[in-house]
Parts: C-alpha cells; sequence; structure tokens
C-alpha cells in the first residue's frame, strides 16, 4: 500500500508540473488545492478546496487524462460551480456544468478531442451544436431545459460533494484576478505571461471587475449638489432671467483633485476590495483620462495617497492595511495636507465610528458604501452594488 501511495503522489505532482508548465492558468490554480484518496468514490470529485480521486479510477488513467481530470476539477472551483445552481435541476445543472468546463479546456488544448476523453470517451462540451464556453452554465442549462433535452451524462466526476463558503469564494476570486493582472502586466511589459486565461474565466474577470456604478451620472449629481450647496445661492424669482445648473462638462474641461480613500481594514473582504477596485477604475475609463487624483488607503492609520491619472496607474498601486477603521483619521490627514483635494470619496463598508461633520472641513464627501445598512449622517451616499 505504501508503494502505491507513492506511485499515486508521483503520479499527480508530474501532472501538476506538465499542467503548470503547458497550460498556466490551471496549473497555478492547483497550487492552492489539496489532493486526497477516496475509496469511497468510484470516480474523482472535489469540494472546492481537494480533488480526490478513487485508486481504482485514478489507475485506470493515462496521463494525458489524469491531467484533464485535474483541469476539469479546478475548472469547476474556479468558476464557483461548487456554490452555483442549487435551485436547478441537480442532474441537468451537473450536465450544464461539465459542458461549460469542458468546452473550455477543449479550446485550452487546441480544439483537440483527444484531450478531453477519459476512458476513452469524448467527455460532453457542446450544446445545440455549439461549444459550451460560449455560455454560462446558467445558460447551458436553460437550453437543456427549454429543448428537453436530456442529454445521456457521459460525465465521469461526483458533483454531490461541491461545497464553498464565503470566505473560500473571496480566496479564489483574488487568485483569478492576481492571475488576470499578472498576464496583463506582463503583455504590457512585453513578456510572456502564464498562458491563455480560459475564456469562461475571462468572462468571469469581467464581471468581478466591471463596475456597477453609473460615475458619469453619480459625480455630475454629487458636484452639481456640492456646487448647490455651498456656491449658489437660490434665483430671485422677481427677474426673468433663466437660471439653470450647469452640466459637468461645462463645469470643468477636467475632474482632477479628486482622493479616492479607500477602507482596508479587516472588515472588507478580498471581494469588498476587489469590487472597490473596479469602481475606481470604472471612475477613470467613464471620464476617459479627464479624471485625476490621488488614491489612499486607511485602516485605523492613514497610507500616503498615490497619484494617478489613468487605469494603468491603478494596476501599480498596492492596497495597504489589515487592521481596524477610524474615519477621524482619514479627516485630519485631509485636513493637515498641503495641497487639499477638491473632492473626497470614501470607498468602505461603513462599519466605523463617524466624526463629528466639522472635523471633514469643507471639501464636499462622497461616500461609496458596499452595503446598504450603514446610514453616514452627511455627505452624500451611493452604494456599489456586487
Amino acid at each position: 500500500m505504501q508503494s502505491s501511495m507513492k506511485e499515486y503522489q508521483r503520479r499527480l505532482l508530474l501532472a501538476r508540473i506538465r499542467i503548470l508548465t503547458n497550460y498556466g492558468f490551471y496549473g497555478i490554480m492547483l497550487e492552492n488545492m489539496a489532493f486526497g484518496l477516496d475509496p469511497g468514490c468510484d470516480t474523482a470529485y472535489t469540494d472546492g478546496e481537494k480533488i480526490c480521486f478513487s485508486p481504482k479510477f485514478m489507475e485506470s488513467l493515462s496521463d494525458m487524462e489524469l491531467d484533464f481530470v485535474l483541469m476539469h476539477e479546478v475548472m469547476h472551483v474556479a468558476l464557483k460551480h461548487c456554490k452555483r445552481g442549487l435551485k436547478y435541476n441537480q442532474e441537468l445543472f451537473n450536465i450544464a456544468c461539465d459542458i461549460v468546463v469542458n468546452s473550455n479546456i477543449l479550446k485550452s488544448k487546441g480544439m483537440n478531442l483527444d484531450a478531453i476523453k477519459v476512458n476513452g470517451n469524448i467527455s460532453m462540451h457542446q450544446i445545440e451544436g455549439k461549444e459550451g464556453y460560449l455560455f454560462t452554465a446558467e445558460e447551458v442549462y436553460e437550453k437543456l431545459l427549454k429543448n428537453g433535452n436530456r442529454i445521456p451524462s457521459l460525465g465521469f466526476d461526483d458533483h454531490s460533494k461541491w461545497e464553498m463558503d464565503k470566505e473560500r469564494e473571496d480566496d479564489v476570486n483574488a487568485k483569478i484576478i492576481a492571475i488576470k493582472d499578472m498576464e496583463d502586466r506582463a503583455h504590457q511589459n512585453g513578456k510572456p505571461g502564464v498562458g491563455s486565461i480560459p475564456f469562461g474565466v475571462e468572462r468571469l474577470v469581467k464581471e468581478l471587475k466591471e463596475s456597477r456604478v453609473n460615475w458619469r451620472e453619480l459625480l455630475n449629481e454629487f458636484i452639481e449638489f456640492e456646487i448647490n450647496d455651498y456656491t449658489f445661492t437660490p434665483p430671485d424669482r422677481r427677474y426673468d432671467a433663466e437660471f439653470f445648473m450647469p452640466s459637468f462638462s461645462e463645469m470643468d474641461e477636467n475632474l482632477e483633485d479628486v482622493l479616492f480613500m479607500v477602507d482596508t481594514s479587516g472588515s472588507m473582504s478580498i471581494e469588498d476590495i476587489t469590487l472597490v477596485y473596479s469602481e475606481i477604475n470604472g471612475a477613470i475609463q467613464a471620464f476617459e483620462g479627464r479624471l485625476k487624483g490621488l488614491i489612499g488607503f486607511f485602516d485605523a492609520k492613514v497610507y500616503e495617497p498615490i497619484p494617478f491619472d489613468s487605469s494603468i496607474d491603478l494596476t501599480k498601486i498596492i492596497p495597504k492595511g489589515g487592521g481596524g477603521t477610524s474615519f477621524h483619521n482619514v479627516f485630519r490627514y485631509v485636513m493637515q495636507m498641503e495641497n487639499k483635494p477638491k473632492y473626497l470619496i470614501i470607498l468602505t463598508d461603513g462599519y466605523a465610528t463617524f466624526p463629528k461633520e466639522e472635523e471633514k472641513g469643507n471639501i464636499p464627501l462622497l461616500w461609496l458604501l458596499t452595503n446598504d445598512e450603514v446610514k453616514p449622517p452627511y455627505g452624500k451616499v451611493a452604494i456599489m452594488k456586487k
């Protein structure tokens, strides 16, 4: 038995090396997975944290088939299939997930059908004659349901062990975004990256990073509100002259000297930080280079803000923090700045004591919250939708 165990370990180690060498994304994702043997299962499964094999099943696999099974299981984890689809018919949703995963792997392997074989059988990878990587698992499920198309299940793995809690989901999201950012930076510097990111994961990254806030509308309303509050007096209605509030584009060609302060305290999850970064990036893109200023981080203390004027600058700025939360120190820091910002935008979950309003001075303040449970007592408030 001991010699058999060493052989299983050797095969898994070599498989991981092969995958990391040839299919970087899958290999890096596998680095965070544990491996095990489970004589009680018929084939293989993942529970979101580890990949387990039946010893007999592993023995039946060629090296190429073993690579495919490992890539298949970790792709279920990457696409969060382990926590999705609970409201669906499980048999049909399992088939939908397998179609999406297998097709993504097929695309990563140059559409070589031999690369998605298990025990000599080609794994299902199409829906209505189209490749599954073009769709999400939910979209494939709806197609199967609509057409009454009960594809004979050629799935080889057990989905009954699927499980993923919030902390694990955050870890997977962070890993995926880190891989994608590493790939993007490599391309920007003219260097080879980790390898092709699977199509389904590209879609997921876009969903994770895509801004949910209409920044043009939000900042336009914010600035007009502040100007109306602090600058203009109501028009005298005894006169016939038309009074109107100028649009943002008429007020200023550029929106400069904006200070984004990002909450990086312990209560902000990886998902929250990702959401915040997505929104700042969305603001920069919405104003097409006309939005410039500083990004700072804070927990119980404030970390020196860094200037930005493009999305590329944003990718170079690394968050700092992890302690408690103090809005008092943010206001104190801003009031001591030699060149004070024109506008202050605090991106936070809001879980801290709010200082007295006078502590912020006369600088217009926008709270951008990750939830709708907290109600700041002053300033303009908007919610980032997850």
